[in-house]
């Protein structure tokens, strides 16, 4: 919950939550309706009344049909989908995207309920409901009916609950899509709540929960709500829900369950966005269909007047928010005319789920006595917090009003006050930090956002010393804030902002459909139809100034509620909160509170100077003559002149338009990976470059120009990519650096106590993350464990990394690919400068790394462990089937199968006979070797049982697939055949895509669609012969690793098991370069 906010919140295209307009007291509605924000922007009263925003004549929608209003909506011009809002007659809102590129379909409706309307007696509803939308509908009453509709046609779906609102998604094969949305829309107007699944789901809530109780994220957020939350407040509820607070699912629940589904889940409260290959009219048809049927609930609609005064004064202000808008260069505006005034239209009346707590004030307080009785107020304290992993934090929260919800959205004050306190350029507050040993890291963002309050964090992450000194470091970051306030934030912040969210928006890229629905449904209440794409992504008006003054004048140390977080804390934390059990203690900082009101300027601080490097230049430079087209290959790279042995691959742009480029640079060398030691000195140096680099390159990142470096066992790599302009003098700067900077003491002892706890961390994950990496342990023998690397961390000094630094990359196999906006001799020039910088003299062949993967015998082998959390409640099982290279149809018969088996299990394991929260199948590879993978993570239920469960399954599902008929096996075939295809949908997943080939040797850059029709030749005897080779037990080629990982408090009761396995090993990958793989070849 919290990251999803934080990703909603701090980025320039980010989502906020659901929001409605401020309104008179919800006790007493003006003329005894209900009119939220969404009603006035866009259920007539605003965009159909005063701006009627339709289509050009040559692109009229079909009839609309009885109460059917039509939006046009703004979008970028290089954008190439079309689009279309619709309110349907019973208040739904709609978003309509044709993409004829789309190789997917995709789906996702916003309710405009979440966890803070959970009644007081059944904190978790909301959740519950959630989850209990997918167990069957009156028209498809079998629970796993979706599931399966979803999976058979190549498709993916999920739901969650946030505070405000409830998001459901699917994606899914374009042909699929009507059956897909028949099933969807049932949801919302007859799920079945069977008292049954009912009573089996609360198993599934009590399962996640108990994934989410050693989660640092989950417990520090309910800490919070505990100590600092105000009696009665909705927000300071239990969101998830457990076992417990539902009741076990009896006792009520399925009235419960009616009830809130009732009260809620109507159309007038839902956002649907729509996605699909299909022309705008035909997604239209479907949406209007299907939708049309969703009830709105309470009673029937009611006219209402546009005359009363109460609406007279809120549609004036929302007439100037809507034709007074600037115009931004690159963007389709819809056109923008008075229309004559109509008659009353009829609006679904009933009270939005926000109107029984917007009247409650803020939900926090600093002056709560946080346990200390309903009412106490406690002078200032710090929350003294006791980690499940390994960090060093301490941070403020504030929670502020709220006053012009609507300028927050235009003008996002938090963007420019997360690059003020973020910067890592000199004079910035982290900068400061580094430099006194404080701090490594800081972290801004809103947690919450709602009409009427927002809850703001500012994290600073601590070095022992910092930890020591928390009230110093603290003291600097108050000392920032005064500075913002009283110099003021320079108006080149909110220019540079405006310009890059410009920027961003009008060269923006397509998102794939089921991120671009979520995300879009997500916001849709919150702008007018027009702005349903721009709003999210643009920082518009005037407000930018003086909102976030409003902002900074909220944030003072007074109003903080300050949070230490420290495992060093742990005799200070004698108490403990109810439903994570988190330690935490109190601490009087009366003392610190006045010190840091009265903390001087810091002459080190400044505010940051105008970015130099936001591009000017932004001409393409090819003629885009290559459209992408479906079932087209695109254009591979071609290899321009380079000496010593070097690689350079170069791919011009002339598919997407965009004023960008990507560069990927690899410097293959066996020096990092020779010992344990070895291995951590070039960590440690990857990470102290990488610190230089974010600083000397942050006012380029911020401009939308990315630099990554770092080291694997084999190899040094770069990549740099973002607006062409200025990317060549970054590639050289990157170059340079890696020889010139200076390794100090200081930042050293921060990168090793930084890797020290991430090895310490490591034990402590899930249960399913400890078993993945105990198989890479088993299969990778060359791999380093955690405890030879923390090891070694002991031994590594200064003297190591300078070592390495003098001698790096001094015998080196470059390989290189340059794509984008670029031209050959630009291309060709960048790579001489990064060369001339970093250069390197050839390796011999001979000692290029070579990576070897364990070959699994037939039959099967068990490893046992025991989780590294003692508190861990949770065990897990998993199981691989090693099936081997990329032999005949093996890939594709593996892939097939995992998607056919992935959703019986789930279905099976989870939803059935509820033993986890997580229950995955899928296919894997590594160092060219395939597999498949089964994890099942479980407090229900040992591993040993987790295992034997999922072998009965196993035994069962060959049946399953003699009985799949042949419409079914090719619904799965050509939906797999459709999505390996649907690739290099972006420029930047191109480039990526295209690399990957480079940088694994394989160089089979047209293998997706290759394939693809290959896949399509897939039989049914092929397939079940590969079940009963590789995946049926006693299968002649079935080699089996099973890794469990026992909670602590269930240990096995005799020795844990660890199966011997032998030294045999794959051939290393094979260099693909020069191979003709146009030819349709056995191996792919």
């Amino acid at each position: 919950l919290r990251v999803r906010k934080n990703l909603r919140m701090c980025g320039l295209a980010t989502l906020a939550a659901l929001a409605t307009l401020s309104l008179p007291s919800p006790r007493d509605p003006p003329h005894g309706l209900w009119i939220n924000r969404r009603t006035l922007l866009s259920h007539g009263a605003a965009a159909s009344v005063l701006l009627p925003l339709r289509k050009a004549p040559a692109a009229a929608p079909a009839a609309a049909g009885a109460g059917v209003a039509v939006y046009e909506i703004a979008s970028a011009a290089l954008d190439r989908r079309s689009y279309r809002g619709l309110r349907l007659a019973n208040g739904l809102q709609v978003l309509l995207a044709s993409d004829p590129a789309a190789g997917k379909a995709a789906a996702a409706m916003n309710v405009a309920v979440g966890s803070m309307s959970n009644p007081e007696a059944w904190q978790g509803l909301a959740h519950f409901c959630e989850h209990m939308l997918f167990l069957g509908t009156a028209s498809y009453p079998d629970e796993g009916d979706f599931e399966s509709y979803i999976a058979s046609n190549g498709g993916s779906n999920n739901a969650y609950t946030d505070s405000e609102e409830t998001v459901y998604f699917f994606d899914v094969g374009a042909g699929a899509l009507p059956g897909a949305l028949a099933r969807f829309s049932d949801f919302f107007a007859a799920p079945l709540f069977t008292e049954s699944a009912t009573a089996r789901e609360v198993a599934a809530i009590e399962s996640e929960h108990s994934k989410n109780i050693q989660s640092d994220g989950w417990r520090t957020e309910q800490l919070l709500r505990a100590t600092r939350g105000v009696s009665g407040h909705p927000y300071n509820g239990f969101f998830t829900g457990n076992r417990a607070t539902l009741r076990d699912g009896g006792g009520g629940a399925r009235a419960a369950l009616l009830d809130f589904y009732g009260e809620y889940y109507r159309a007038d409260q839902m956002d649907l966005s729509l996605l699909g290959p299909q022309s705008l009219d035909e997604l239209q048809r479907l949406a209007t269909e299907q939708f049309s049927r969703l009830p709105s609930r309470p009673g029937p609609p009611q006219p209402l007047s546009l005359m009363s005064p109460f609406v007279v004064h809120r549609l004036a202000l929302v007439h100037r928010l809507l034709l007074i808008r600037p115009f931004i260069p690159g963007t389709r505006l819809p056109c923008q005319r008075r229309a004559a005034m109509s008659p009353p239209i009829a609006i679904p009346i009933g009270p939005p789920a926000s109107a029984k707590y917007d009247p409650l004030g803020l939900p926090l307080s600093p002056d709560q006595g946080g346990g200390l009785g309903s009412g106490a107020v406690a002078s200032p304290f710090a929350t003294l917090v006791v980690p499940v992993r390994e960090q060093r934090a301490v941070s403020a929260t504030w929670c502020l009003p709220v006053a012009d919800f609507d300028t927050w959205l235009a003008c996002k004050p938090q963007v420019a006050l997360s690059q003020l306190l973020t910067a890592r350029a000199d004079g910035s507050l982290l900068s400061l930090l580094k430099r006194k040993g404080l701090g490594t890291a800081i972290e801004v963002g809103v947690e919450e956002q709602t009409r009427s309050f927002a809850v703001v964090t500012a994290s600073l992450a601590l070095t022992e010393a910092g930890l020591a000194a928390w009230p110093t470091a603290m003291g600097h970051l108050f000392s920032y804030l005064r500075l913002c306030r009283e110099k003021g934030v320079p108006s080149h912040v909110f220019d540079d902002a405006k310009a890059l969210a410009q920027l961003g928006f009008r060269y923006a890229e397509p998102s794939q459909p089921q991120a671009f629905v979520t995300a879009t449904a997500a916001s849709m209440p919150l702008y007018r139809p027009a702005a349903w794409l721009s709003g999210p992504s643009l920082l518009e008006g005037a407000g930018g100034p003086p909102t976030l003054r409003q902002l900074l004048g909220g944030m003072t140390p007074r109003a903080a509620m300050v949070e230490v977080c420290a495992k060093e804390v742990a005799p200070k934390a004698p108490l403990s909160e109810q439903i994570y059990g988190t330690r935490y203690g109190r601490q009087p900082i009366e003392g610190e509170v006045a010190a840091w009101e009265a903390a001087p300027l810091l002459p080190e601080l400044s505010l940051p100077r105008p970015n130099p490097f936001i591009p000017k230049r932004l001409a393409i430079k090819a003629p885009q003559t290559l459209p992408r087209k479906e079932g087209v290959p695109s254009p591979t790279p071609s290899l321009l002149p380079a000496a010593d042995g070097a690689r350079v691959h170069f791919l011009p742009d002339r598919t997407f338009g965009r004023p960008r480029a990507f560069a990927y640079f690899l410097w293959r060398s066996p020096e990092f990976y020779t010992s344990a030691r070895t291995a951590v000195t070039a960590e440690l140096f990857a990470g102290m470059l990488a610190e230089v680099l974010q600083e000397a390159t942050y006012e380029a990142a911020q401009a939308g120009l990315v630099a990554a470096s770092g080291v694997s066992s084999d190899a040094f790599t770069v990549q740099l990519g973002g607006y062409d302009e200025r990317l060549p003098a970054l590639a050289t700067l990157v170059a340079s650096t890696v020889r010139s900077f200076e390794p100090t003491q200081a930042a050293f002892e921060r990168k090793v106590d930084i890797l020290r706890r991430q090895l310490r961390d490591a034990e402590r994950r899930q249960p399913i993350s400890l078993a993945g990496y105990r198989r890479g342990l088993a299969l990778q023998p060359a791999r380093f464990s955690n405890e030879q690397l923390a090891a070694a961390a002991g031994e590594v000094s200064l003297s190591d990394v300078a070592a390495m630094q003098e001698g790096v990359l001094r015998e080196a196999q470059l390989e290189a690919f340059v794509a984008g906006n670029l031209r050959e001799n630009e291309a060709a020039e960048m790579v001489r400068g990064v060369r001339a910088a970093l250069p390197a003299a050839p390796l011999a062949a001979e000692r290029l790394p070579i990576r070897r993967l364990r070959r699994l015998p037939p039959g099967g082998a068990t490893r046992q462990f025991l989780a590294g959390n003692p508190e861990e409640p949770n065990g897990a099982l998993e199981m691989y089937l090693q099936v081997g290279p990329d032999e005949g149809d093996d890939w594709l018969h593996l892939l097939l199968l995992s998607q056919m088996i992935d959703k019986a299990v789930y279905a099976e394991l989870r939803t059935k006979q509820q033993l986890g929260y997580i229950v995955q199948c899928g296919s894997t590879e590594a160092d060219g070797v395939r597999g498949l993978v089964f994890i099942v993570q479980s407090s229900v239920q040992p591993p040993p049982e987790l295992e034997a469960r999922l072998e009965a399954f196993l035994r069962l599902f060959r049946g399953t697939l003699l009985l799949t008929s042949d419409e079914e096996l090719d619904t799965y075939r050509e939906s797999l055949a459709a999505q390996m295809q649907d690739v290099d949908q972006r420029a930047d997943g191109q480039a990526s895509r295209l690399w990957a080939e480079v940088a694994t040797r394989r160089y089979d850059f047209g293998r997706p669609w290759r394939s693809s029709k290959r896949m399509r030749r897939v039989t049914r005897d092929g397939l079940i012969g590969f079940y009963d080779k590789y995946i049926a037990a006693g299968g002649a080629g079935r080699c089996r690793l099973s890794t469990h990982v026992f909670s602590q408090r269930s240990p096995p009761k005799g020795p844990l098991r660890d199966d011997p396995l032998p030294d045999a090993f794959f051939p290393p990958t094979a260099d693909g370069f020069g191979v003709d793989w146009a030819a349709d070849r056995a191996v792919v």
